[in-house]
């Protein structure tokens, strides 16, 4: 077995570096719009009001003083779980029914291995590299605006968002197992696109947590993106860190996750096995 997930890992790997060199410029186009994201949140508002006003605004809303250094710096660390929620959920599901309902590429798959390692493997490593790929325009940014210490906030950043990729990885395959194998759900990028949206506008990326609708932080709540969320903020504001809280609910969840793609894809390839 530990051989044949080393087999899959590397055929994935493969896989993603080759469409990486093939899809450049979406890759490109994912580190522009952050910027441009970024910057409106602060200067489209500032346009009308003025620079001063939307930063007391925004220093009363998070309960800190802010300036405008520390105001970029924020905006543009969050569009890094804005692009890792988006790529993650859409790729991982899209590209799952892909291949077994419309490249016939299941056949080839469940003969190099079974369903249960393939789908494990394939939630992690994937979100690790699309994140990894999906989040280097972090790198100019925060050095550019902190010098070295905007380096090392860009790898706690990273850390948190690849950790929190993973557990997304492994939710997203929750939903993957029953629209590819059960519902046969022709149009799968629907369940993403209304999915990621869900899942950020509960976790308090947009705003915080307090003001956001009950319905949607329970949605939210069901992944790791609050906490991702909330430790950012508080990282970058300066209040209480929320690290051991966020490694804790991350072994919880990812455990949970692993137990139930482990048996929902047990189940499925028992399912496609007598086909």
């Amino acid at each position: 077995m530990p051989n044949s997930m080393w087999g899959v890992c590397k055929a994935i790997l493969y896989r993603e570096f080759a469409w990486f060199k093939r899809f450049l410029p979406d890759y490109i186009i994912s580190w522009i719009f952050p910027f441009i994201f970024a910057l409106s949140v602060i200067f489209l508002p500032a346009s009308i009001s003025g620079l001063n006003n939307v930063l007391e605004r925004m220093s009363s809303l998070f309960g800190t003083s802010l300036n405008l250094n520390t105001a970029l710096v924020l905006a543009i660390s969050i569009t890094g779980i804005i692009n890792m929620v988006s790529i993650v959920v859409n790729d991982i599901l899209q590209t799952f029914s892909a291949e077994f309902m419309y490249m016939e590429a299941g056949d080839i798959i469940l003969e190099a291995t079974d369903l249960k390692t393939y789908i494990l493997v394939n939630a992690v490593t994937r979100p690790v590299l699309l994140t990894a790929l999906s989040t280097l325009y972090l790198i100019p940014a925060l050095t550019i605006l902190k010098g070295f210490e905007g380096f090392i906030l860009f790898l706690v950043v990273e850390a948190a968002l690849i950790i929190s990729a993973v557990l997304l990885g492994l939710y997203t395959s929750i939903f993957s197992i029953p629209v590819v194998f059960y519902f046969k759900v022709t149009r799968s990028w629907i369940v993403g696109n209304i999915l990621a949206p869900l899942i950020l506008a509960g976790s308090g990326v947009y705003m915080p947590l307090s003001i956001v609708p009950w319905i949607l932080r329970y949605i939210a709540h069901t992944t790791i993106i609050p906490e991702t969320s909330r430790l950012l903020y508080s990282m970058f504001l300066n209040l209480s860190t929320e690290v051991s809280w966020f490694i804790s609910v991350s072994v919880i969840l990812f455990t949970l996750y692993c137990i139930l793609t482990s048996s929902m894809s047990k189940i499925a390839d028992v399912k496609v096995k007598k086909k």
